[in-house]
């Protein structure tokens, strides 16, 4: 993450992962240029680029120039052969071969098991060549032996503690023994503190015996994986195949297979194997055709292979990698053999000793072919050594030919014919020459198709041995009878005289290769018109150093000593006897998990291994056990560092001719080669370490010149200089640039048979990492910046050491059935664990002591530095991206600012190294310490998803991006202490020993504080587990806030501290923000262009969550707010939490008396953030009634409170003006202090505001800000009157408009497409009584709501009344149903008509009585409904029957003729006999004062409607009712 200012969140407050954000930079760039280097340095130069086949279209040679062998001033005899030891044939033997006169002896090596062994006669005697001792012999054979071979057993066959079977051979029987590697038992006594060695014993009984057909074996080969392959006399290769299971005459089931000759093998008789057979002329391959094959043909190989010559195989040479099988024969017969499963092989390609010279000849016309043959020995090249070449032959001269079994693909430069004829010397003739090869199948074709099987031997290259170069003193060796070639060096014996051999190694080991630049035009280098791609003018010249060494006596045999495998190795004290089970276990599976193919990618295919340069400190020298007839010579090849240990103890210091040649070629190879000797050997030799350290100073130059100039050889151009290598200062090496010179494994200078001596007199010798290493051009500039030696050597030196585990991956899953271990183990073995680290340790002791490199101050620990010197680091090594010049006499860069100090620069990039090589130590200490405390166990508490991670973590990961990580895993580790009660100040001593920066003395103090912490959770005594938790909260409050807080709170809680968690909070919030930019960030409005003030605000809030976590944990909603922290809590942690918690024994009850506790401490305390905190949470937890009672709730601080919750809410709703809730909470808090005006007001704006509240809500603030006005504490001021009379009027609109929105409501869709606008806008503002007459009710046609307003606004206009009542009744009536009977329709009218009447109170003005009355009874006789149902609505609505008997009696005698149109003119008549009715039956109508007048005022009305019936005709029913009634009012009266 990157963080700048001051910002500051949750994951960098975690301890242990805190300092290391700040070199995020640092590492990248460190890691980026380290992988750059690792990939150029470990990546060996193409063999067929070296060798220029893909130049040159053909097979090249070299050899013929004096920079192939150079004669290096003051080299030569610190490269030369030195005997270590010469170890005679042991007594025993000696005795028994002069005791006994032996017609026949052989001797030879077994150099994979250290053995050598003599034959004499029948009688075979072993012994361990080193030493000369445990000497084994075996006599049970009666005939004599000639020939002997070792090879590896298959697993189940043999019995388990066979691990070698011996191979005898005699003339008649082969006998395959037994061999058994054990530790010494009886009376050998052996020193505790010595490696005791295993012994060898051979069975005395042999595991099988095998006749050889009359047919004496020569030669045999045992592979690897437990193939035995034999060459016969005849010429023949056969292989011994054995299986499981037992023959016929109860011996292992062992056979003997003919490869030569394929199927028939098994068929023909072995009588007729010296049959004279047609052979086909093998000068060409088997298979001329480019297409791949799958497998042989079983009959081509039948009828080609049989020999009709007797030709033995002399020797025998395999390749494991590729599974092929080279022979070669007595007369130089070369084979190659393709192996297939076990028992099968077929023969690919074959070459006599004349197609061999023929294919030199052709390379090298100027030559004796007596140069060429005979060939004495094959090498198999695996494809861990090279990818091009699979095969090298030695001759009696020493030329080394270089094949390859597959047509190689080449890249030919796309140039025309007519321009090919004249590049580079080449004539027609040259050209027709290398038509030939291709068709002879010598050189490789210029345009093949890739194959896909081996099927040709394809001559790549020719290699001349010492002594053809032109100005060459010395002459070349012949008589070569013995010859072994591995990783690029030559070991070959001649016999220069009877009785003295001499052993020649020629090697390219010794001193770093220069590169040959060639100085000629493009026009002379080969395809010219390419030649400014291609990279044939600048090659590599692999200098090979030659040394000869005078043995004692002729040479037998020479072997290489190798590395002694696991099952025949010493035993290493306390290797797997560590008294711990599963430990053992432990380390048994480590080793288990890396036991494979060495050498293969993941994808399955071989890698080329490093130069051995670049491995140079990871093995001895090279050693050659060399067999004479006096006994063994033990010789040494020196490596790099023992050539430049060697001149610097024979200069006595670092200034001799020897080591300035030595830093010649390659200043940068050899500064880190004089690195690792001042590194080493500062323990072992301080006089020779400080040699080399100056030496380092001296040769190492200064960034931006050159630190050694070069020597001239001949035909150098003056103007050339050689530069030394650019990088880019920025961050951002560019790995397409690498430097491609420098190659410690090539093996030949290429130079073109037609063009050698044009090209070779224009040379010049430049340093290949001096020209190409580490070339970034910073972007935009003119020049580059050039770093010094010093600092690519130290670059260097550090990927050669980090390279063995630095693509490793740092755990294996392993899973054993009925095994107690399973889960996870190192994926790096401890001695390579140890082995890195002593080397890395050293390095990192080199840097500190020489802090001139760095600059002073700034060799430190990682946990020293600071954020403001990481942003100083930054701005230092980065440089501006415009236009720059070096400037070298001044030592600075032009940029458009101005310069720019190189030695700045470099030294910034060394202190990026320095960050690099102290996290490297740290991690691999932190991994140290966590495979003792078994690993498996504490990678097992991680997560799935973690444990998925570090199973896909390599090295490099977890140092450049895996620090999380290693955080989670050392929280592991001290709490796997702290589950088992133990005291982690050891753990804790040795963290911060190893890894100062991953585990920091603020984790060491919340390691002891957790401790502290658990120890207390367990503790009965109150008093003391107070003081244990105050303890715990001084150590955590001394460390703030570097800490993990989360953590330390959930643990805190546990143990019912609610005090520690809110100090905890409280302290970190106030060291995250000293100087209260938080508090003025929060006054001032939080105004968003202050971001200091907002970082620290968020910093702050940060903390206090811990706070509001503990409180919700008590309200039930801890897994809620816990997603609220920006990283969610270790689970380790969170387990010790729940531990702690069960112990505790905590209820419900005890933690929630804990948050009432921390809630009100929290408000008491004066900072206000933390009461903003408080509220925040409560408003999430919609806790609004405990919010409004938080001034209740304390007493200290009271007063405080409530200004900062106030406070809180203003800004709450300013902040968030359509927040209902903010509002809600704001008028309740003013009701609650009883300030009821503050409320009113706050109510007033939610009802008037425009927002998305509802119209009824509106109502509902209207009327509650209405009561709160008419509290008594509201006060009597003028202005408070207006604003309650505002608030009414303001009620009184807002239900009218509720009335309108009803009313459109139920007219939705049936009048106006446009009511749905109406309705939306009524629902969501208030609207003026204007506004709802004239664009509402008058559009719409809502009567009812024009009554309501004319109501409202008091208008009185009775005729326009009169009319709307008109509408009213019509469209009631309208919406009565039509089936219902008079009666019901007129009931729902007057329903409606009451509502009205009881809304108005039956105001005159809108609701005129006789005019209602007079409509009513119009309608009640036109639908013939009941006289008195009008009359009995108006009674039961209020109405008197005094005022209705007026109102009657005025109707009546208005004598209106409507009635007679309506039906029924004598309607009133009866309506008036039901009014007067009601009353004569129920006289309690009338109240008792009014009741005498009442009964005199209906006895004038009846005698007048009387009086009126008598003139009419028709009336007697009706008489008779007015009759009954008049009667029953005198009686009352």
């Amino acid at each position: 993450m990157s963080i700048s200012g001051v910002m500051f969140n949750r994951n960098e407050r975690v301890g242990v992962s805190e300092p290391l954000w700040v070199y995020t930079e640092a590492l990248d760039f460190a890691g980026k240029m380290l992988e750059n280097l690792m990939s150029f340095d470990c990546t060996p130069q193409s063999f067929l680029d070296f060798t220029g086949c893909n130049y040159q279209g053909g097979s090249s040679i070299s050899g013929l120039h004096d920079l192939d062998y150079p004669s290096h001033a003051g080299l030569s005899e610190a490269m030369q052969l030195k005997t270590i030891n010469k170890v005679p044939i042991p007594a025993e033997i000696m005795e028994k071969y002069v005791q006994e006169r032996h017609s026949h002896f052989m001797m030879g090596l077994f150099p994979d098991i250290h053995y050598a062994w003599l034959t004499l006669d029948n009688y075979i005697y072993i012994w361990k060549y080193e030493h000369g001792n445990d000497v084994a012999y075996f006599k049970g054979i009666t005939e004599t032996i000639v020939s002997v071979g070792l090879s590896h057993t298959k697993p189940g066959i043999w019995p388990e503690n066979v691990s070698r079977i011996l191979i005898l051979t005699t003339a008649v029987e082969i006998v395959l023994l037994g061999m058994v590697f054990d530790y010494p038992t009886g009376d050998v006594i052996v020193p505790v503190t010595e490696p005791q060695e295993k012994v060898l014993h051979l069975l005395p009984q042999p595991l099988a015996i095998l006749p050889t057909d009359g047919v004496p074996v020569t030669s045999i080969l045992g592979t690897p994986d437990g193939r035995i392959f034999l060459g016969s006399r005849d010429g023949n290769l056969f292989e011994v195949f054995y299986q499981k299971g037992k023959s016929w005459f109860g011996r292992q089931s062992c056979t003997k297979v003919n490869h030569s000759r394929g199927l028939l093998s098994y068929l023909i008789p072995s009588f007729l194997t010296s049959f004279p057979f047609p052979s086909l002329p093998f000068s060409t391959p088997l298979d001329s055709s480019n297409e791949p094959r799958v497998a042989a043909d079983p009959m081509m190989a039948t009828t080609g292979t049989i020999q009709s010559h007797k030709d033995a195989l002399a020797q025998l040479s395999v390749d494991v990698t590729r599974n092929l099988l080279y022979t070669l024969s007595e007369k130089g017969d070369v084979s190659a053999f393709e192996m297939g499963a076990d028992g099968k092989a077929w023969r690919v390609a074959y070459l006599t000793q004349n197609a061999i010279v023929q294919q030199a000849l052709s390379v090298v016309k100027t030559l004796d072919s007596a140069l060429f043959k005979p060939v004495i020995s094959v090498q198999a090249v695996g494809a861990r050594e090279s990818s091009d070449v699979h095969m090298v032959a030695i001759t009696t001269n020493g030329v080394r030919l270089y094949y390859s079994t597959v047509r190689v693909q080449l890249q030919p430069p796309q140039s025309m014919p007519g321009e090919l004829s004249q590049v580079g010397g080449m004539s027609d003739s040259s050209m027709g020459m290398q038509g030939q090869q291709v068709m002879m199948g010598v050189g490789p074709p210029p345009y093949p198709q890739p194959p896909q099987k081996p099927s040709t031997l394809c001559l790549l290259h020719v290699r001349m041995p010492p002594g053809f170069a032109a100005n060459s003193p010395s002459h070349w060796p012949t008589r070569v009878h013995s010859a072994l070639y591995r990783k690029g060096q030559l070991v070959m014996v001649n016999s220069p005289g009877p009785e003295r051999d001499l052993l020649w190694c020629l090697s390219s080991d010794d001193i770093p290769a220069p590169t040959m630049r060639t100085s000629a035009p493009s026009t002379m280098a080969p395809f010219g018109s390419m030649s400014s791609t291609l990279p044939s003018t600048q090659r590599t010249v692999c200098s090979e150093v030659t040394s000869v060494l005078p043995l004692d006596g002729f040479v037998l045999a020479v072997e290489e000593v190798v590395e002694v495998e696991d099952d025949l190795g010493v035993q290493e004290s306390g290797e797997v006897i560590t008294g711990d089970e599963e430990k053992d276990m432990e380390l048994a599976l480590q080793k288990m998990v890396r036991k494979g193919p060495r050498g293969k990618s993941p994808d399955g295919s071989w890698m080329i291994d490093p130069p051995p340069a670049v491995e140079q400190h990871l093995h001895p020298p090279r050693k050659y056990a060399v067999l004479t007839n006096k006994g063994i010579h033990l010789v040494s090849k020196p490596r790099p560092v023992d050539v430049l240990h060697r001149l610097l103890v024979d200069a006595k210091g670092p200034d001799s001719q020897g080591l300035r040649t030595f830093f010649t070629a390659a200043p940068d190879q050899a500064g880190a080669t004089c690195l690792l000797i001042a590194c080493q050997g500062a323990a072992h030799n301080p006089q020779v370490a400080e040699w080399a350290s100056r030496a380092f100073f001296m040769y190492g130059g200064e960034p931006g010149g050159t630190g050694l100039s070069q020597p001239a050889v001949v035909g150098r151009s003056q103007q050339v200089t050689p530069q030394q290598s650019p990088v880019s200062p920025c961050f951002s090496p560019s790995a397409s640039a690498l430097p491609r010179g420098f190659n410690p494994t090539s093996v030949s200078t290429p130079v073109s048979s037609n063009i050698a001596s044009s090209t070779m007199q224009q040379s010049q010798v430049i340093s290949p990492l001096a020209s190409q290493s580490f070339p970034a051009e910073v972007p935009g500039s003119v020049g580059s910046l050039n770093y010094s030696h010093k600092h690519n050597s130290l670059y260097l030196l550090l990927g050669r050491l980090l390279r063995p585990i630095w693509n490793l991956k740092m755990v294996h899953r392993v899973v054993l059935p009925g095994s107690r271990l399973k889960g996870m183990v190192s994926g790096i073995l401890t001695e390579e664990l140890n082995s890195a680290l002593e080397h890395l340790h050293r390095l990192q002791s080199f840097i500190g002591q020489n802090n001139q490199l760095i600059g002073a101050g700034t060799g430190g620990a990682l946990g020293n530095i600071t954020q403001e010197h990481s942003q100083t680091f930054i701005r230092k090594v980065s440089l501006e991206s415009s236009g720059r010049q070096p400037n070298r006499q001044s030592g600075q860069m032009m940029t458009s600012g101005g310069c720019v100090n190189v030695q700045s620069v470099e030294r910034n990039s060394l202190e990026a190294l320095r960050i690099l090589l102290c996290l490297c130590c740290e991690v691999l200490g932190l991994w140290k310490v966590l495979c003792l405390h078994h690993l498996h166990g504490i990678a097992s508490i991680l997560s799935p998803e973690q444990q998925n991670i570090l199973c896909q973590l390599t090295f490099r990961d977890m140092v450049l991006n895996g620090q999380e990580l290693c955080s989670i895993l050392i929280e592991n580790l001290i709490n796997s202490y702290l589950g088992d009660r133990a005291s982690v100040d050891a753990i804790s001593s040795k963290l911060r020993e190893v890894c100062p920066s991953l585990y920091r003395q603020e984790d060491a103090a919340c390691s002891k504080a957790n401790e502290v912490l658990l120890n207390a959770i367990a503790q009965t005594d109150k008093e003391r587990k107070e003081r244990m938790l105050q303890q715990a909260l001084e150590l955590c409050e001394g460390v703030c806030p570097h800490i993990d807080l989360p953590s330390v709170c959930r643990r805190f809680a546990a143990a019912h501290f609610p005090k520690g968690v809110l100090r905890l909070c409280l302290t970190c919030a106030s060291r995250l923000d000293p100087d209260g930019l938080a508090v003025r960030f929060y006054d001032d409005g939080q105004l968003a262009e202050d971001t200091l003030g907002r970082q620290a605000y968020l910093s702050r809030m940060d903390c206090y969550k811990e706070v509001t976590l503990l409180l919700d944990q008590a309200y039930g909603g801890s897994s809620s707010m816990s997603a609220m922290h920006s990283s969610p809590p270790s689970p380790v942690s969170a387990t010790i939490a729940s531990s702690a918690m069960d112990q505790s024994s905590a209820t419900p009850i005890d933690v929630k008396k804990d948050a009432r506790w921390l809630l009100n401490a929290a408000l008491d305390s004066d900072d206000c953030l933390l009461h903003v905190a408080i509220y925040d949470w409560m408003l999430q937890r919609d806790l609004h009634t405990e919010l409004l009672h938080t001034s209740k709730l304390t007493s200290r601080h009271s007063g405080s409170v409530r200004a900062s919750l106030e406070t809180y809410l203003k800004r709450a709703a300013q902040r968030d003006p359509d927040s209902l809730p903010i509002q809600d909470l704001l008028w309740k808090y003013y009701e609650s202090i009883d300030n009821h005006a503050m409320a009113a007001k706050v109510l007033h704006g939610l009802a008037t505001a425009p927002s998305s509240v509802t119209l009824d809500q509106r109502l509902t603030y209207l009327a509650r800000a209405v009561m709160c006005m008419r509290s008594d504490n509201v006060g009597c001021a003028p202005s408070q009157g207006v604003f309650l009379r505002e608030l009414e009027d303001q009620l009184e609109v807002a239900r009218i408009q509720q009335k309108v929105l009803n009313a459109l409501t139920k007219c939705r869709g049936s009048q106006h497409l446009s009511a749905e606008e109406a309705i939306g806008r009524l629902k969501t503002e208030l609207v003026d009584v204007t506004q709802l007459y004239e664009e509402y009710a008058e559009p719409f046609g809502l009567w009812q709501c024009k009554l309501a307003i004319l109501h409202c606004v008091g208008h009185n206009d009775p005729t326009f009344v009169e009319s709307i009542w008109d509408y009213i009744l019509e469209t009631e009536l309208a919406a009565t149903p039509s089936t219902a009977s008079p009666d019901n329709r007129m009931g729902l009218l007057l329903a409606e008509v009451k509502a009205l009447g009881t809304e108005y109170n039956l105001s005159p003005r809108c609701f005129p009585l006789t005019y209602i009355i007079r409509q009513l009874e119009i309608c009640s006789c036109r639908l013939g409904a009941s006289p008195e149902i009008v009359m009995s609505a108006l009674v039961s609505l209020g109405v008197g029957l005094p005022k209705l008997i007026n109102i009657y009696d005025k109707l009546i005698s208005s004598n209106d003729r409507i009635w007679m149109a309506v039906g029924n003119e004598l309607h009133l008549l009866e309506a008036l006999i039901g009014l007067v009715g009601s009353f004569t039956q129920n006289p309690s109508l009338v109240i008792m004062s009014e009741r005498r007048a009442f009964i005199t005022r209906c006895q004038d009305v009846v005698a007048a409607c009387l009086s009126e019936l008598y003139s009419r005709p028709n009336t007697s029913e009706l008489i008779e009712k007015f009759r009954v009634v008049q009667v029953a009012l005198n009686r009352l009266a």
